[in-house]
């Protein structure tokens, strides 16, 4: 059913999508309040209000009782309510705030009966499903099964054969682009961890022309107008996820992107490498007066900021107080418990994108096969992360097996300008090998300890306390606060 998706990105729209939501509801039916507000509340990038966050949760029970209800008299509306389920409580996962325990089970569930009843109905001899449909039920079948790997360890026994079964369905499986033929156009855009994949791709493939699109955050108007041209001419398009309505529809969304390119063409999205397992207490600030800009040259981290530091500087503590403190059993188990979240939220992430890097971060994140650690903040990984996601890069564009392993062809960081140290309770809480005691580094040259990096936090912050007031309530501030109060009985 059309309809003119809301201006969520305003609150004044955003609580105008609620009321009319919340009356669809009421009146309509569940299927069109889905539609309005899947296009109009979490279309927007900003985090979503308590309020949007329980008007999901209500339809996310609705769906699940229709599905259940309905499952053997109407197997495909059962489907779609499957698949609305899982969309909208995948959303409140990734939202970062905590969820009831219930919300995550549900999610589970709609993601195995959906699966289960896609693969009933596209391996049925008697299936009549059109072709597309046939692929778009495969493909969200499949994405389905992956999130239950993010549940389960191990795997139910069915889930690895019916996602043989599903691959075997035409383009419902990776989908994969053409291999660019020589001289093709392939173009990159993406956030900052896009550059050196462009990198990674122009060494690897020499003979093939790009185009890079500045990173989308910086991206002028004259950059998305070029990058819309140049898409027409494109081969293979190579893309960080972007959600519809970033920075106001700039047009960098995925989905623009993608309708602009020719017939024939491919596109890959790229996850975004984030992990927080080292730096659980390291983000961005909430500035509710607008100075942080102006604070960029002062500030010890520039746009990163240290919640323990500024925890710390709430108590009264000096880093060297903060760094005699033992690491308790309880501080641990924080420490633990705040990775393996980190995990499976790009876990979740990846089942929107055509490539996977969560289980090898897993598998190699405290290893000893590596000189540094993988990340040197949360958002900026090493080039040694990065060129294993190139590598899988050129493999799902389908390079020939052999010749020289895909790399970035300099020992520089890419995006090592700013190395943030590892707390030692981090590194004994994930048995973190010697590279781990590492210090920090402020640019390209200097680098600086861990205690000399908390103290210029801690002293920033006290000359600031409005910058502290406005972060009590982010969770960070709170995980520090908790470790702070561990540590010290």
């Amino acid at each position: 059913m059309a309809h003119t998706p809301l201006p969520a990105e305003t609150p004044r729209g955003r609580a105008a999508c609620l009321d009319l939501a919340r009356e669809c509801l009421r009146r309509q039916g569940l299927a069109r309040v889905a539609e309005l507000v899947w296009d109009g509340v979490t279309a927007s990038e900003a985090p979503l209000e308590a309020d949007e966050q329980e008007l999901l949760r209500e339809l996310g029970l609705a769906c699940h009782q229709q599905m259940l209800a309905v499952a053997e008299g109407d197997p495909a509306q059962a489907i779609a309510l499957a698949c609305w389920g899982a969309r909208l409580f995948g959303h409140l996962l990734d939202q970062g705030s905590p969820q009831a325990a219930w919300v995550a089970i549900h999610h589970e569930q709609f993601c195995r009966y959906g699966s289960i009843w896609i693969h009933r109905q596209l391996t049925s001899s008697d299936d009549d499903t059109p072709a597309l449909q046939r692929q778009e039920l495969g493909a969200t079948a499949l994405k389905m099964l992956e999130t239950l790997g993010t549940y389960h360890d191990p795997l139910p026994d069915w889930v690895p054969v019916y996602r043989e079964a599903l691959l075997a369905i035409p383009g419902a499986g990776a989908g994969a682009p053409p291999w660019p033929a020589a001289d093709s156009l392939i173009t990159i855009v993406g956030n900052c961890q896009s550059h050196p994949i462009f990198l990674g791709l122009e060494r690897a493939l020499p003979s093939h022309r790009f185009h890079y699109c500045a990173p989308v955050h910086m991206a002028t108007a004259e950059d998305v107008a070029e990058l819309h041209r140049v898409l027409g001419d494109t081969q293979v398009l190579v893309m960080h996820r972007v959600t519809p309505g970033y920075r106001d529809g700039i047009g960098l969304d995925g989905a623009t992107l993608q309708a602009l390119l020719p017939k024939g063409a491919g596109a890959v999205v790229l996850p975004n490498l984030h992990y927080e397992g080292y730096h659980p207490t390291i983000g961005y600030a909430h500035d509710d007066r607008g100075e942080l800009p102006g604070l960029a040259s002062e500030s010890p981290l520039g746009d990163y900021h240290d919640f323990l530091a500024m925890a710390a500087a709430e108590r009264g503590l000096e880093a060297e107080e903060i760094l005699a403190l033992a690491c308790t059993p309880e501080m641990e188990e924080l420490l633990q418990a705040w990775h393996r979240r980190s995990l499976q939220e790009l876990a979740r992430r990846e089942q929107e994108c055509d490539l996977r890097i969560s289980p090898w971060l897993e598998a190699n994140h405290n290893g000893e096969g590596h000189p540094m650690a993988l990340f040197h903040t949360f958002n900026h990984p090493s080039n040694q992360v990065l060129e294993k996601l190139l590598e899988d890069l050129i493999g799902r564009l389908g390079q020939e097996p052999g010749g020289e392993r895909p790399g970035l062809g300099s020992p520089v960081e890419q995006l090592g300008r700013q190395r943030h140290a590892i707390l030692p309770w981090t590194r004994q809480a994930l048995a973190l090998p010697g590279w781990a005691a590492a210090e920090g580094r402020r640019d390209w040259e200097n680098s600086w300890t861990l205690e000399e990096q908390l103290g210029a936090s801690i002293a920033f912050y006290r000359r600031h306390r409005w910058l502290v007031a406005c972060n009590q309530q982010q969770e960070k501030y709170g995980l520090a606060e908790r470790l702070l109060a561990l540590a010290t009985g």
